[in-house]
């Protein structure tokens, strides 16, 4: 549950990476295999990395730095021009504890609500909206 977690933050940590607006097509298509590369190394190390501790900051920051080159990557592809501060920004310790601090908070907003009760029912009482409009004519 904690991999999943600090897998989760670390993806949306980087999501700006994922989404590049390009007028170049081969380009997209390398940022976005590129990404996929990333997000293939974040998933096979964060259970790898995760000792099952409460650190989840200590977890997600192993799995960063495990797949360091993949990111480097990405950022260099998807940001073609931009100066050193995208990629030296992780290795300031300011805006990383701001992040630190956003993260242990929604931890604990997320532990405070307890589990969401009654999820089977509503998924089996669920009525599909796939293609709904086809019904109608």
């Amino acid at each position: 549950m904690r991999s999943a977690f600090a897998l989760t933050t670390l993806v949306l940590l980087l999501a700006g990476c994922s989404a590049p607006v390009y007028s170049d097509p081969p380009l997209v298509a390398k940022v976005d295999r590129q990404r996929i590369e990333r997000d293939n190394c974040l998933l096979a190390r964060a259970p790898q990395l995760d000792d099952h501790s409460n650190d989840v900051r200590g977890v997600a920051r192993r799995v960063a730095a495990a797949c360091a080159d993949e990111t480097a990557r990405l950022l260099a592809l998807s940001v073609p021009y931009a100066d050193d501060q995208a990629s030296d920004m992780v290795e300031e310790q300011n805006p990383m504890n701001s992040f630190d601090n956003w993260v242990h908070a929604f931890v604990a907003h997320v532990k405070d609500k307890g589990p969401v009760t009654g999820m089977k029912e509503a998924e089996r009482s669920a009525l599909t909206t796939t293609n709904q409009d086809r019904k109608k004519a």
